[in-house]
């Protein structure tokens, strides 16, 4: 092999290297350098390192496969003041070791699911995905600076990429997505699709660009509040009835609707999130969750808020978490500010129906048989009608309750009524109201809008 130009050439540190049928292979024999690009596979052999000193080679091109063949094969890339480019047009396989140093990984094939592979995880310091048929994770692996989606998705297959910048731009965008469900909905399983972006706490909204496996996106928007952040996140679609599960953590997608149990999810989306944040420190965010028109719950797309699966519970919180904000939009969004103590004992969410919601258990149901009212939802100041249920019962009491357990004063309930006028002044969100009598207490979940 004969180096022609500088342009031609970059230096491989004293690795041998000769040509093979188009092909580089590193440390058999032969000149010191090699010509980029590369023609078809670049291959580091078992118990050699390829030293590319950025200062005598604009880039390095592999127009195929990149392949670091084993646990003693490495490339290290010398640090400098410029991103040394290295484009990869077949699967990235990294067996060994990759030294980043300052260097930009652009993905830029043709093929279908360019693959990043290997027995080894890979740490770049910048990647970008340029592929319009798509880049395909096989390995976990970690981006150190930026990750750029210029064109197609990063699929992340039931694994984890990680992002070490906490940059509110670390993810530039300019028309690529991540997707985290894989293309069929039944191969969604544990342990799942997940960005893992270390945040800090760098305050400034940051848009996760996901996407369905449709091709329509679900963009997640996270603003930090307040406290390190150190978040997993990710969703996945399910099938009308909900299922895949979100298993082992959520067992059940249980509600109570138009009096009789629910079990098939119809007020719920087709679509769980993750947010885990159990490794951040007193963290306080705003999110917003969207979902697809596709996707939109079963029985409607009316007054929907964003619920979590209770873990120590091992059940769906119910009624919602107040001061939500509800947008129908091209499918809909749920607009939610979530609190430390939320995130420390939840990781699993759903958007349904704040009439409709999941998580009624047995008990609530024989609760909610002996009384009900209407209308509900309703607004403040409206005057509800109070249904009994059961014969027996017999309410002397009637008790307005917030999410977080104050008393609500309600000034126009007497014993034997059948009315109850909602304050005037009465913000808008989800109450619970008790009426009892000296035997029972029916428990109601009561939605409110303001005037």
């Amino acid at each position: 092999m004969v180096c022609k130009t500088a342009e031609q050439f970059f230096n491989l540190g004293g690795s041998l290297c000769r040509g093979m049928g188009g092909s580089v292979y590193c440390g058999i024999g032969g000149s010191v350098c090699a010509y980029s690009p590369i023609t078809n596979n670049l291959r580091i052999e078992t118990g050699d390192t390829l030293f590319i000193q950025a200062a005598n080679q604009s880039s390095l091109t592999v127009n195929d496969s990149l392949i670091i063949e084993s646990v003693t094969s490495a490339i290290v890339v010398s640090n400098n003041s410029i991103k040394y480019p290295i484009f990869v047009r077949g699967h990235w396989e990294n067996n060994g070791f990759f030294d980043a140093g300052e260097s930009r990984v652009t993905f830029d094939g043709t093929i279908s699911d360019q693959q990043i592979g290997g027995q080894s995880m890979s740490t770049f310091f910048d990647l970008e995905i340029s592929n319009a048929s798509h880049v395909l994770r096989l390995a976990d692996f970690t981006v150190i600076d930026t990750l750029s989606l210029i064109n197609g998705r990063l699929k992340l297959n039931l694994g984890m990429m990680t992002l070490l910048n906490p940059n509110p731009l670390a993810i530039n965008r300019i028309n690529g997505f991540i997707q985290c469900e894989n293309d069929l909905l039944s191969a969604n399983v544990h342990p799942f699709g997940r960005l893992n972006w270390k945040m800090g706490n760098s305050p400034g909204l940051r848009v996760i660009p996901f996407i369905n496996s449709f091709g329509i996106p679900i963009f997640l928007d996270y603003e930090i509040i307040s406290g390190f952040h150190d978040v997993i996140v990710g969703t996945y679609g399910t099938y009308p009835n909900n299922t895949n599960l979100p298993l082992p953590e959520v067992t059940n997608v249980y509600s109570y609707f138009n009096g009789l149990i629910d079990s098939s999810g119809n007020t719920a989306v087709d679509r769980f999130y993750l947010l885990d944040n159990s490794m951040g420190t007193n963290p306080v965010a705003e999110v917003t969750f969207r979902y697809s028109s596709a996707e939109q719950a079963a029985n409607g797309n009316s007054v929907m808020g964003a619920q979590r699966w209770l873990n120590a519970s091992n059940i769906w919180e119910n009624p919602h978490l107040p001061m939500q904000v509800f947008y129908p939009g091209a499918g809909g969004s749920v607009h939610i500010t979530i609190s430390d103590s939320v995130f420390a004992s939840s990781i699993w969410w759903t958007i349904s129906s704040l009439s409709g919601a999941l998580g009624t258990g047995l008990a609530d149901v024989k609760n909610e048989e002996l009384a009900r009212v209407y209308p509900n939802p309703a607004y403040s100041g409206d005057m509800l009608k109070l249904v009994i249920r059961e014969q027996s019962f017999m309410p002397d009491l009637v008790q307005l309750f917030t999410v977080d357990g104050r008393e609500i004063l309600i000034e126009d309930f007497q014993q034997g009524s059948h009315s109850i006028r909602i304050p005037y002044d009465l913000s808008s969100g989800v109450y619970t109201l008790l009426i009892k009598d000296i035997m029972k207490t029916g428990i109601i979940r009561l939605v409110i809008f303001d005037r």
